[in-house]
């Protein structure tokens, strides 16, 4: 299962490749605000607004005070009425208009106008950006040095579990025939170009054997078993001793 190890690892970080962290990016555009109208916007409309009810209310006055049909009074005071509830959901003016009402409604219309190009320019940049995640919003932030803890933590469970299944599964391979053969089928595929390298050895001792006598043939098996272990470590040392007892 250790050379499986690496393997695993490099599986597990490129299927966590949005945890780790990213590079940072220099001049991000930014979500801006809706646009709302500014200050002296609003002033300028709570002017027109208080300046409109002001004129509803003259108007109805000298409608009355003329004798107006009912057909001019009528519709003067719903009038007045109306603009009088519009000034008073805006808010009263820091101070009323003293100008010429054209001129306050061509301003009225200017920042309108203006107000509707900043709302475009906005959505055009938004659009651009729709469907992208922004930073810092989400429910939880957590560090990136926990998400790679995790990462490794993953990769160590499943290699622990890994090696827990192939153990039971050697194990359960005793008693079942088919799942022990299948089981020793992975293993033989490493181990019989070995065992094979074992084998000719076991026959170039008996063929020394035959041909120079026991005791030439002691020296030379000798000879070659102190050179062979001069090149193996302790496990396969002990492998070799196992296997040519």
């Amino acid at each position: 299962m250790k050379k499986f190890a690496p393997i695993l690892l490099a599986l597990l970080l490129a299927g966590c490749g949005t945890l780790i962290p990213k590079p940072v990016e220099l001049f991000q555009k930014k979500v801006k605000e809706f646009p709302e109208p500014k200050a002296k916007e609003v002033e300028v409309q709570r002017q027109a607004a208080a300046l409109a009810a002001d004129k509803a209310e003259e108007t109805l006055y000298y409608a009355a005070k003329e004798n107006a049909s009912t057909n001019v009074v009528v519709p003067a005071k719903d009038t007045a009425e109306l603009t009088r509830s519009v000034s008073t959901s805006l808010g009263p003016p820091a101070k009323p208009w003293t100008g010429d009402v054209n001129t306050l409604a061509s301003k009225v219309d200017s920042d309108v106008a203006a107000l509707n190009h900043r709302i475009d320019s906005f959505k055009n940049r938004n659009d651009e950006l729709a469907g992208k995640k922004i930073e810092d919003t989400g429910l939880v932030k957590v560090p990136y040095i926990v998400w790679l803890g995790c990462a490794v933590l993953l990769f160590i469970l499943l290699l622990v579990g890994l090696t827990i299944g192939w153990t039971a599964l050697k194990v359960y391979g005793m008693s079942n025939p088919l799942v022990g053969l299948a089981t020793s089928g992975v293993e033989s595929v490493a181990s019989k170009g070995f065992r094979q390298v074992v084998a000719g050895a076991e026959s170039f001792k008996e063929a020394v054997s035959q041909k120079y006598g026991p005791e030439i043939a002691g020296e030379i098996k000798e000879l070659f078993r102190s050179h062979q272990k001069q090149a193996q470590d302790r496990d396969v040392q002990n492998t070799v001793d196992s296997l040519t007892k």
